[in-house]
């Protein structure tokens, strides 16, 4: 049993050889994952129909990406080609 008054880092992972490591604990480690994933963009959850969690689906196989980045790329692909009618020009 590991006594905690003398053991500095008590949650951390033991130190093996590698790479060097970034944080001092696995909870560091934790706590700085959680905050660039919030940072990091907007998740958005939502509920989609057979056809279209089949076609996304196949779509991220063929573009050899998650699903998630399937639906980002969609997103984004849609957006460009309907451009003039999500931000109309004021001319």
């Amino acid at each position: 049993m590991i006594d905690k008054k003398t053991s500095s880092n008590q949650d951390a992972t033991p130190k093996r050889s590698g790479r060097p490591r970034k944080h001092d604990s696995d909870k560091a480690r934790v706590q700085a994952w959680r905050a660039e994933k919030k940072h990091s963009g907007r998740r958005i959850d939502c509920h989609v129909g057979m056809e279209a969690s089949s076609r996304i689906v196949l779509l991220a196989k063929v573009w050899e990406c998650s699903i998630a980045a399937a639906v980002e790329r969609c997103i984004i692909e849609t957006a460009a080609q309907h451009h003039e009618e999500l931000f109309p020009s004021d001319e």
